[in-house]
């Protein structure tokens, strides 16, 4: 009779500790029960797997975010990741067509402009009569949605798409009549125009300023210092001399960077040439130079005396970056 007591009692201690299991709260992210709604609840399928975890974003689904060496986590098969990083099974349908305006463009060129790793668009207007074009450029976003559509209003002949900074970024290269360069910044762009060259191991910089002959010569100015002569502009004087049209206003040396030429003074009549900007190290003003004007008969000519006016800063600061010369409004 003791041992069936004994007996008895253990068995009601058993029953007693199997009576007090926590309840289960259904449909629930954490419960380690994969609900409907759920591909994975605390623990992944497999052991290559990630499943996230309660109060993430994505609870309970699986996750195939990028690691830190460039692979993703696995996803099972036949599914995909989608672009919160999350798997997703295939669905079998097609996604309703995306439909994007890209306004009158008659040509399309593409390449990613702004680094985030998808390609971007620019649509070319229709070529003028000079074959010249405008260009727009369509960012998308994750989805392929267009977030931003910017027009750069310059027309322009023979844009391409090159990198010829070393950033890993695309650039435009065109021409206007000189040569020119649209650089890539995060959804913006710096135009550098190259009216300017110099000559390695010399002390000349030569700056173009027109797009014909001026006087029958090239339209070329060299900045530079003959002998018995001080640093100036020199202009063609003949077929194989030049001729001092002004000084300098500081030594060659003293230049930060090169000039660069752009149509500033918009009278063809009163200066029918681009004009020259340079900037002195430290100074507080750039310097605009007139190089041509118009004879008797209405043919481009060198002056006789550059014409010079100095550009103040205001606030006054001193200079330590090369000029550069912008269509900031699109008025050409």
């Amino acid at each position: 009779m003791k041992c069936a007591w004994l007996a008895c009692l253990a068995l009601l201690s058993g029953v007693e500790a199997c009576a007090v299991l926590p309840d289960i709260s259904a449909g629930e992210c954490g419960n380690g029960v994969i609900d409907a709604n759920e591909d994975c609840d605390t623990f992944a399928p497999t052991a290559d797997s990630v499943c996230r975890a309660k109060g993430s974003v994505g609870e309970c689904h699986l996750d195939c975010s990028r690691l830190s060496s460039g692979a993703r986590n696995r996803c099972p098969a036949d599914w995909g990741c989608n672009i919160d990083a999350i798997c997703r099974p295939l669905s079998g349908d097609f996604e309703p067509r995306l439909d994007t305006p890209l306004g009158n463009g008659g040509r399309l060129m593409s390449s990613d402009f702004d680094r985030d790793g998808r390609d971007d668009l620019v649509s070319l207007e229709p070529f003028d009569t000079l074959g010249r074009t405008r260009l727009r450029f369509h960012y998308f976003d994750e989805r392929g949605a267009l977030a931003q559509s910017v027009q750069f209003p310059k027309l322009l002949f023979s844009p391409v798409i090159s990198g010829l900074a070393d950033d890993h970024q695309r650039d435009i290269l065109f021409s206007d009549g000189r040569i020119g360069l649209l650089e890539g910044q995060e959804r913006s762009w710096v135009p550098k125009t190259f009216g300017s060259y110099w000559l390695p191991n010399s002390r000349v910089r030569m700056v173009a300023v027109y797009d014909d002959l001026v006087s029958n010569a090239s339209a070329v100015v060299a900045l530079t210092m003959l002998t018995n002569q001080p640093p100036g502009f020199y202009v063609p004087n003949g077929p194989d001399a030049l001729r001092l049209a002004g000084e300098l206003p500081g030594p060659l040396a003293s230049l930060i960077g090169d000039p660069v030429s752009g149509n500033v003074i918009e009278s063809a009549t009163r200066s029918p040439c681009d004009e020259a900007v340079l900037a002195l190290r430290g100074a507080d003003e750039l310097e605009l130079v007139d190089f041509c004007t118009l004879d008797a008969k209405k043919d481009v000519v060198w002056r006789t005396q550059v014409q010079a006016q100095r550009i103040a800063l205001s606030p006054p600061a001193p200079i330590d970056d090369p000029p550069q010369i912008v269509d900031m409004n699109g008025d050409g």
